[in-house]
Order: structure tokens, then sequence, then C-alpha cells
């Protein structure tokens, strides 16, 4: 014991529901490599006569490993069909988004073509979704003339 520190005499739950839980499962860990290696007849000799059959001693892990297998790849695929495709409003970015990459944010204070005034005067009157459709169209056009494709004879 540390000088200064105090004998601990009590038990939270917390405490005793983990280490009887360690216990319960050491010992299910130990009943269950007994039945799956121990003959039957040792069993047998011992008066244990109802005994599942082995074939259960490697059907029941190989049935846990592929449902916990199934439930991981059912949440890869749930949370891949909740991402919006990459042409959608919801991916756009500009300097009022939190951003990873500071880069973009200073690319975002650069003139543009958003920044226009008579491309500010078309966006005042018009619906918040034609008013994303013409930003998302402006951003493309930016992005066109900022960066040209290059062809495959380039």
């Amino acid at each position: 014991m540390v000088a200064g520190e105090e004998k601990k005499t009590q038990f939270s739950v917390i405490e005793l529901y983990g280490f009887f839980s360690w216990n319960l499962s050491a010992l299910a860990f130990v009943v269950y490599m007994i039945w799956a290696f121990v003959p039957d007849r040792v069993l047998n000799d011992f008066g244990i006569y109802y005994i599942p059959d082995k074939y259960y001693a490697i059907a029941f892990p190989l049935w846990f490993a592929v449902t916990a297998f199934t439930i991981l790849q059912l949440y890869v695929t749930i949370c891949m069909w909740a991402t919006p495709s990459i042409e959608s409003y919801e991916t756009l970015q500009d300097k009022h988004t939190i951003l990873k990459n500071p880069n973009i944010e200073r690319e975002a204070e650069k003139p543009s073509v958003a920044k226009d005034a008579a491309m500010q005067a078309e966006t005042t009157n018009l619906a918040p979704a034609s008013q994303a459709q013409l930003m998302q169209q402006q951003l493309l056009r930016h992005h066109a003339q900022q960066a040209p494709l290059r062809g495959v004879n380039s």
C-alpha cells in the first residue's frame, strides 16, 4: 500500500458485476472446451449422459462469426446507402461550411462567378431549390474555367 492511501473496504456494484461476469465467462469457456475435446465415453464415465452433438462445437462459433460478419456488412451497406452521391446538393462546400482543408477556404475567398453582381441579382427572387441549382451550375462553370478538362491526346 502507498503511504497516505486508505484501504478500500467497499466494492461498487459495477466491480462486482465485472468480477462475476469474468468468472462466469471463464467457467463457460472451460465447460465448452471439455465438451468439445473430451470423448463422449469419458463424459459418460463421469455420469454425464445428456450432451449435445459434437457438430455443434464447431457450428455455434461459425454461426456466431457469420452473424457478426453479416451485421458488420449490413452496417457498412446502410452507411454507404445513406451517403449522398457526389452530385448531391448536400456535398456542396463554400466558405460557410466546416472544412477540414484550409486551402479550400482560401479558394472560396477568391473572386468567383458566384460573386458577380448580375448573378446575385438572378438568385434573389428564386425559390431555395432553384437557388441551389443555380449556385451549383455557377460553381461547375467556375471550376470548368479554372481547370479545363484534358482530352486523351493532351
